[in-house]
């Protein structure tokens, strides 16, 4: 956890303690434990990884993208992660360059990346081309940069995908919850939200997602799309 006055810390409650990772500014877009707990990747918005032990020591410092890390995510089984900016990159915990690549020939600005469960995989979703702005896409990728599958172009960005536990469906958030199958076809779709969904997440057994919004709207939906619960909390403005 972090914010502009409270620096980056793990928070070990077995001893109820709080451990600060020293050397991080205050902007950073992604987090994450891999599969063992081990490791805990962290990425700054400018372009920099860095990787700690869980007593919060650094083990490494890596440049992973030319212009900035937008998110991050482990392999669900080995020890590398996939990160997302201006490229495509797949690195391991040490920060040895496995792979990097662009997803089309314009450039292209990519915003959420998720593993499918099975590893064999992964989903990206994108800001668009940055020159024109179109061509906001999901798009399927191997850990070679080989593309298996995309979905149409969509008029606003995709902040953030996740993939169901058992790995059959992706769910996305923009301006409306989107659930594809794993070649990329639209299953269902909501209506349009009041403003665009940013956060989502499936609970453990894959019946339901909860998305939250730009404004704070926390949201419950069932595996088909439909609203199951509104919370109408708002956050301040900003």
């Amino acid at each position: 956890t972090q914010s502009e006055t409270f620096k980056a810390k793990i928070l070990d409650f077995e001893q109820d303690k709080w451990i600060e990772l020293e050397g991080l500014t205050n902007s950073l877009r992604g987090i994450g434990w891999n599969h063992t707990g081990e490791y805990l990747a962290v990425s700054e918005f400018g372009s920099e990884i860095s990787i700690f032990a869980e007593n919060g020591q650094r083990l490494s410092r890596f440049k992973a993208d030319p212009k900035a890390v937008t998110g991050i995510d482990w392999h669900p089984e080995k020890d590398i992660l996939v990160t997302v900016g201006s490229q495509i990159g797949i690195f391991n915990h040490l920060g040895d360059t496995l792979h990097t690549f662009t997803p089309r020939d314009q450039e292209v600005f990519l915003l959420c990346v998720e593993w499918h469960p099975s590893g064999a995989y992964f989903a990206t979703g994108d800001y668009g081309e940055l020159d024109s702005g179109e061509d906001k896409l999901i798009q399927y990728w191997d850990e070679h940069g080989k593309k298996l599958a995309e979905t149409p172009s969509a008029e606003v960005e995709y902040r953030n995908i996740r993939w169901r536990p058992d790995g059959k469906v992706l769910a996305s958030a923009n301006d409306a919850l989107r659930i594809w199958d794993q070649e990329g076809k639209l299953l269902h779709q909501s209506e349009v939200s009041e403003d665009y969904l940013w956060g989502i997440d499936w609970n453990s057994d894959g019946t339901h997602i909860i998305t939250a919004s730009y404004e704070g709207v926390i949201m419950i939906w069932d595996r088909e799309a439909n609203v199951v619960n509104r919370l109408n909390y708002k956050t301040p403005s900003f």
